[in-house]
């Protein structure tokens, strides 16, 4: 079994070290075991991600090499669980299970729906301190019985690194801050799209104004040159990129103009064009595996609807 490296070691040894004699060799210990439980989850995910692979390849005789699959995803899919986690967690081994048998299996074949990138495989990381409660870089914040998400408010410091023996309180995690939400006709400063991404505009001179309105394409609007939220196109009006075309279109930048999306079997030079997000000359499906991914030398097809000629990845 192939264990992959993984960053949550550093995170509690730091803890450990800096706290100098404040955790006892219990603690360590119970910290490495807790170590090892989490590799073998970890690795047990590039596995069953693998597995599934194989399923896929296997369905479409394309041959599959399994340390090439691994070499290609098991790093990504290791920081992917590195990234879950927060100062003073701790990995838990029921929500990791949850995890696991939501990723599939080789049984399940191609059609499974399995992620390791689910709701489920977000929570193998938990907290201890409830809300209110004193919590510290050992001992993090746990969720609220209704599932809010809490931080462990630290008071200021002028410390070049971040003192475990700090302590702080639990307290409910502060909404993301978002702009005010422009309507058809308000003046605005940037548009945000349905991905999250918020493009400003930004005058000859290069300055870009803040104190203005947000255009958002979940509203039906978007910022034009002329910084007024515009409807979002129908098929047949003017565009400058496929985010000012409503629902059912796309912006084609040979006629600058919104048109409805091709349906399979269509023509298409672009993914965007196309009904099923991915264009293979034509409008179709996107492929559940290919031979150089199954072979670990290239990876994932993008997901659809990000514009590439490539398709949905497994």
């Amino acid at each position: 079994m192939h264990l992959f490296r993984s960053s949550f070691l550093g995170l509690i040894v730091s803890i450990s070290v800096f706290a100098g004699g404040g955790c006892s060799g219990g603690g360590d210990s119970g910290r490495r075991a807790e170590l090892e439980l989490l590799q073998r989850f970890e690795t047990e995910a590039v596995q069953r991600f693998c597995a599934r692979t194989n399923a896929c390849c296997t369905e479409l005789s394309y041959p599959f090499d399994e340390a090439g699959c691994e070499r290609l995803n098991g790093n990504k899919i290791v920081q992917f669980f590195n990234f879950q986690a927060f100062p003073g967690s701790h990995y838990d081994a029921a929500a990791g299970k949850r995890c696991l048998d939501g990723i599939g299996t080789p049984e399940l074949g191609c059609d499974a729906k399995g992620d390791y990138e689910s709701a489920d495989c977000k929570k193998v990381f938990v907290g201890s301190v409830p809300l209110g409660g004193k919590c510290s870089l050992a001992e993090g914040c746990a969720t609220t019985v209704d599932g809010a998400a809490t931080v462990c408010d630290f008071p200021p410091s002028n410390l070049e690194y971040q003192d475990p023996r700090r302590v702080g309180v639990c307290v409910l995690a502060p909404l993301p801050e978002t702009a005010a939400h422009g309507n058809a006709g308000d003046a605005c400063s940037s548009t945000c799209d349905d991905s999250g991404l918020c493009f400003a505009l930004c005058s000859p001179d290069g300055t870009c104004p803040t104190h203005l309105p947000t255009c958002y394409t979940a509203d039906g609007v978007f910022c034009s040159e002329g910084n007024t939220c515009v409807s979002l196109g129908v098929a047949g009006d003017p565009c400058l990129g496929s985010s000012e075309c409503g629902a059912g279109t796309y912006c084609d930048l040979d006629l600058w103009r919104c048109e409805s999306l091709r349906h399979a079997g269509d023509a298409c030079r672009d993914g965007l064009e196309c009904e099923t997000a991915y264009c293979s000359d034509t409008c179709t499906l996107p492929p559940r595996a290919y031979p150089e991914f199954c072979l670990g030398q290239i990876p994932a097809p993008p997901p659809p609807g990000t514009g590439g000629r490539a398709g949905d990845s497994l």
